[in-house]
């Protein structure tokens, strides 16, 4: 995409972000909890009104969670102040495709648990991205990882591209599931622990779009 394209995407959501969204945590990050151990220092890249990285805050997880849009940020950061979960989770302004926001972002989680491991997180953000911001966000969160380190994934497939949107009006790319498993695989040195495609799983309104969930291992 376009230097324009980005910078409408960030009007987009800033403009999103001002109008009222639910603060309830997501069906994936309940699954995602059930997944990993106690005290957790999890990152939520792509974070939003930091919906999920205060749920996990809330079950005891240290969080770090980066979002593209400064709307979104404050409205997570003001939440997580009136909830008592600031010394939690700190939220930060950064761009997935921008390699210095990844690492930073890293280098403070990492301090936080005494450089030891983390756990990665990305709901409904790959779709937002082109192939090459997808691309560039991949390829340094790997060279961040650290072996044995997980990421959990959930994204709109290819197959959701005609459905029903309740939020029609802006920019989704959508993901050929199997092409990018093999990316992970071959290209960016993980192992797939866990792959589902299907709908009922990111239900809302009266949409119910075909997601993807994949679990993924750094070598």
């Amino acid at each position: 995409m376009t230097n324009r394209s980005r910078e409408q995407r960030k009007t987009y959501w800033r403009e999103f972000y001002k109008q009222r969204h639910s603060l309830v945590p997501t069906q994936f990050c309940a699954l995602v909890a059930s997944e990993i151990a106690s005290h957790s220092t999890i990152v939520d890249w792509g974070s939003g009104n930091g919906r999920d990285s205060l749920f996990f805050a809330a079950q005891g997880h240290m969080m770090l969670a980066m979002d593209l849009s400064t709307e979104a940020v404050k409205i997570g950061a003001h939440e997580a102040r009136l909830r008592g979960l600031h010394e939690k989770v700190i939220f930060l302004q950064g761009d997935l495709s921008c390699r210095p926001d990844v690492e930073n972002v890293v280098q403070i989680a990492r301090k936080k648990n005494n450089n030891g491991f983390l756990v990665h997180y990305s709901r409904f953000v790959l779709h937002s991205l082109d192939e090459s911001e997808e691309d560039w966000f991949l390829e340094a969160l790997s060279d961040c990882m650290k072996p044995n380190e997980r990421v959990f994934f959930e994204f709109r497939t290819k197959e959701d591209a005609d459905r029903y949107k309740h939020y029609p009006d802006h920019f989704r790319r959508y993901l050929d599931t199997d092409k990018f498993q093999l990316k992970l695989i071959d290209n960016l040195g993980f192992s797939v622990e866990y792959a589902v495609t299907g709908s009922g799983m990111a239900k809302y309104k009266q949409e119910d779009p075909l997601v993807s969930r994949v679990f993924a291992r750094k070598i």
